[in-house]
């Protein structure tokens, strides 16, 4: 994988490494070779936490955001595209008929590319959740428009799970 930190802050990429793997909780050793500013490669002996790193974040360090990638082989390192990072995506309010995986993930395409939608509170939650691979040099977006079943617009507020500081232009 390849990583980078959203910050044009210095950091000590000694701590990073230290508390990326506490946070982690690898069942084997990974390997951080920095690459350039802000960037580096991660290699891992074990292809389940290699999985778990890529598909279970959102990760930070020091409330920046991480972003992380496969390799792509045809690409130099400062130019592999570091834009995506999954988030979990809250949408308040819904009303009720508006509650299956079909319309929340309808709703949530209008934020992001929709990785899975929630069941779990689908039917009664205050919210519903959905697993989002944003594009971090876009605005988020706090608020989004649905049809009603009587074909009326009505607006869903967006919320963002852990979400760490990043800014839109590096």
């Amino acid at each position: 994988l390849v990583g980078k930190i959203l910050t044009k802050r210095l950091y000590n990429f000694e701590v990073m490494v230290c508390t990326l793997k506490a946070a982690w909780h690898l069942s084997r050793e990974v390997s951080f070779k920095p690459l350039g500013s802000n960037l580096f490669r991660l290699d891992f002996l074990s292809s389940k936490d290699k999985s778990k790193v890529l598909n279970n974040g959102l990760w930070n360090f020091a409330n920046k955001l991480l972003v992380v990638s496969e390799v792509d082989a045809t690409l130099q390192p400062s130019q592999m595209p570091l834009n995506y990072g999954l988030f979990w995506v809250r949408f308040c309010d819904l009303p009720l008929n508006c509650r299956t995986v079909t319309v929340v993930t309808v709703i949530a395409s209008r934020v992001g590319e929709v990785v899975g939608v929630e069941e779990d509170g689908l039917e009664w939650g205050k919210f519903v959740r959905a697993r989002v691979n944003l594009d971090v040099r876009k605005p988020l977006k706090h608020r989004v428009k649905a049809l009603d079943e009587k074909q009326n617009f009505i607006w869903i507020t967006v919320k963002y799970e852990r979400l760490p500081h990043f800014s839109y232009v590096w």
